[in-house]
């Protein structure tokens, strides 16, 4: 359960940054 909230929060991060750098470009 451990490596699994760990993939979670991983991919939370990595969307969170996309939006983030893609936000300004599609804003």
């Amino acid at each position: 359960e451990r490596l699994r909230r760990g993939v979670v929060l991983g991919l939370l991060t990595v969307i969170g940054v996309r939006l983030i750098l893609g936000g300004a470009g599609i804003a």
